[in-house]
């Protein structure tokens, strides 16, 4: 009977551990639905299973069952007080929903407990950035390297953080240890090539690009047009696929203008619907059709548009800086222009939809310039801030840019802009590719086309650039700009 007992007792365990891998399966695989059916499955069979409880609870958050989640991960601390794993998920559970002051204390508690825990850390260093503090994101994330130096995620985090505040010597550094740890981490590689841009290289940097298109080679996306070397084209046709961001190809469209890089060609482009009808006023190209649309089979050779600098050998020096390279709908200036202040200046605005966003109420000394107008070009949620700031700003509606076409009456309204001031959005780019004068309020790691240090960039010569001091914050930038359009005015 002993025996018997024995053998039932091994054949429980077996199913049960069956079950636990099944059920992990299914959430690495990202299953949360039918994980969370095995992990009940489970906890029903073993109802003390604190490792169940645990995983159930993350399935429950990453389905977004947030007050689920925190019920099953406290009924695990009531199994287990001192767990620093199921404190770890209860705080990430409280942070997705927005308690932070509870999912600090248990991360904190977590890490004080497992000061070997990545997890505990890292998860405190995102909270951290959640509430602005970054030095401390700072720490935290190297509390997690030094617990598992082999950790390419909290090496990549820590890099991060540190270009966020300037740091950028360290965060190289800490990037060359993430590929040294793993050589195939495309992600390092690919904030290798920025910091290596930014500083000027352009022939690393651009190297360094090219794992952007490790998963997606240019033969598989178009096995019947060979990828272009960059010899001269001598009148053949080249494909160029714009597959980046706004600000990307509002910046790099100009290499395929005539006597640019490409040299003499005819050149197909294709790019996001969204951009077709702006893209249409370069009258250099040959075509312009939608990235959505099959690719034509006519072209020689072809490369995506962020190759081009790689493919041509292309330096710093030797950026072409001939604008205007866009242009705007001529049936679209005079409907905007009737919107706009009869008197004073015009001055276009936008604080968000790219990196170093800054909340508009920050553009208050600007606003305060008697003549002034501000007008917003700004576009999606960000716009409510404009019944919230406390200062004038002339809002041009949902409607701009609302047809199928994106910033086609931007573009409009910018052509007809004294001045437009603007973080670092595709607005900013936009700008400078019409020619138009735009100061541009950085942050301490900007885009590596306005570089590190100077007030100008050859990629937009009617560009000027401010840059915060180190700590310096918005509200001192804005007043150093409010002064210089004061000075210019008087």
């Amino acid at each position: 009977m002993d025996e018997d007992s024995n053998i039932s007792e091994e054949a429980r365990e077996s199913s049960l551990k069956r079950a636990f891998d099944i059920a992990l399966d299914r959430q690495t695989s990202g299953d949360f639905d039918g994980a969370i059916r095995a992990w009940r499955a489970i906890l029903l069979q073993n109802p003390d299973s604190v490792a169940a409880m645990n995983n159930l609870g993350i399935a429950l958050r990453r389905e977004g069952r947030i007050a689920e989640s925190e019920a099953v991960l406290r009924a695990g601390l009531e199994r287990e007080p001192l767990n620093p794993e199921l404190l770890v998920s209860l705080g990430q559970t409280r942070l997705q929903w927005g308690r932070l002051d509870e999912a600090e204390k248990d991360f904190i508690r977590a890490s004080s407990l497992a000061p070997k825990l990545p997890g505990a850390h890292h998860s405190l260093g995102i909270l951290y950035l959640e509430r602005n503090r970054p030095e401390d994101a700072i720490r935290a994330f190297r509390a997690e390297v030094s617990a598992d130096p082999g950790s390419t995620s909290g090496l990549l985090a820590l890099s991060d953080v540190q270009a966020l505040v300037g740091n950028l010597d360290e965060a190289a550094e800490n990037l060359r240890r993430a590929v040294k740890l793993d050589p195939e981490n495309r992600v390092a590689h690919l904030r290798i090539a920025e910091m290596l841009l930014l500083a000027g290289d352009y022939p690393g940097g651009f190297r360094e690009m090219e794992w952007r298109w490790r998963d997606a080679a240019w033969e598989t996306v178009h096995p019947d047009i060979p990828l272009w070397e960059g010899a001269a084209l001598d009148g053949r046709t080249l494909l160029v696929d714009c597959d980046g961001g706004f600000s990307e190809t509002l910046l790099l469209i100009r290499l395929l203008r005539p006597g640019g890089p490409c040299g003499e060609g005819r050149i197909i482009v294709r790019c996001r619907p969204s951009l077709v009808e702006l893209l249409h006023g370069c009258r250099w190209l040959e075509s312009v059709t939608s990235l959505a649309e099959p690719p034509p089979s006519v072209a020689d050779v072809g490369a995506p548009l962020a190759m081009i600098p790689q493919l041509t050998g292309m330096e710093a020096a030797d950026v072409p800086s001939s604008v205007p390279y866009l242009r705007p709908d001529p049936a679209a200036l005079a409907p905007w222009r009737s919107r706009l202040p009869k008197s004073g200046v015009a001055v276009g605005v936008c604080w968000s939809g790219g990196e170093g966003d800054i909340p508009l109420a920050a553009f208050k000394p600007l606003a305060e310039i008697p003549g002034i107008h501000l007008v917003s070009l700004q576009k999606g949620e960000a716009r409510r801030e404009i019944r919230e700031c406390g200062f004038d700003v002339l809002d041009l509606g949902a409607e701009l840019d609302e047809g199928p076409g994106a910033f086609v009456d931007s573009a409009a309204v910018v052509h007809q802009m004294p001045l437009v001031v603007s973080t670092q959005t595709p607005i900013a780019h936009l700008a400078g590719a019409l020619d138009r004068p735009v100061w541009v309020v950085l942050p301490h790691t900007p885009h590596w086309c306005f570089g590190l240090d100077d007030e100008t960039t050859p990629w937009y010569p009617s560009a000027r650039l401010f840059r915060p001091a180190e700590r310096e914050p918005w509200s001192n930038v804005m007043k150093r700009l409010a002064q210089k359009v004061s000075a210019l005015l008087g």
